[in-house]
C-alpha cells in the first residue's frame, strides 16, 4: 500500500524531514504506524556527531586497541561466501548449453537411424564422447579459474 500524497505532506510537516529523506515508502508507513518519534533516517543522512556518537567512534577513528577489541567481537568485515557447486552440478550444468543439446539430439537421430538401417553405432558414440570430453574440460577450467580467483583474493 503506497501512502497517499497528504500523509507525506502529513510526515514532512511533524519531522521537518525534506521530500528525498521520504521518498522510501516503507519509511512514510513506519511513521505513519509508530509516529514520528520512532522515524529511523537512513545512516548516511544523520549528523556525523550522531553517527559517530552510536559507533562508538571519533573523527580520528579507532584505537589500536579498540579496533582489535571490535574485531575480536564481529569478526572481520567480510561477506560470506555462497555455497561451492559440487563437480556433478558443474558438469550437468555444462550438458545444458545450447550447442550441447543439438548435439545429443544429433546423437540420438544418429543412433535410430543407426539401428534402423542396421549400420554401426560408432557415429553415435563419436558425437556422445565429444560431447562428454566437452563438458570435462569446461567444469576443469571452470575450477581452475575459481582457484586462480581464490589465490587472488587471499
Amino acid at each position: 500500500m503506497k501512502p497517499c500524497l497528504e500523509e507525506k505532506e502529513t510526515v514532512l510537516k511533524e519531522t521537518g524531514s525534506s521530500i528525498e529523506e521520504l521518498t522510501d515508502a516503507k519509511a512514510v508507513a513506519r511513521f505513519l504506524k509508530d509516529g514520528p518519534n520512532k522515524l529511523k533516517v537512513k545512516p548516511y543522512l544523520e549528523e556525523k556527531e550522531t553517527v559517530l556518537k552510536e559507533t562508538g567512534s571519533s573523527m580520528e577513528g579507532l584505537t589500536e586497541a579498540e579496533a582489535a577489541a571490535r574485531l575480536q567481537k564481529d569478526g572481520p568485515n567480510k561477506l560470506k561466501e555462497p555455497p561451492k557447486e559440487s563437480l556433478m552440478k558443474k558438469f550437468l550444468g555444462k550438458l545444458k548449453d545450447p550447442m550441447t543439446i543439438v548435439l545429443m539430439i544429433a546423437a540420438v537421430i544418429s543412433a535410430v537411424t543407426a539401428v534402423y538401417g542396421g549400420e554401426s553405432l560408432a557415429d553415435t558414440g563419436i558425437i556422445l564422447a565429444v560431447v562428454l570430453i566437452n563438458a570435462c574440460l569446461g567444469v576443469y577450467q571452470e575450477n581452475k579459474a575459481e582457484a586462480a580467483i581464490e589465490a587472488l583474493q587471499q
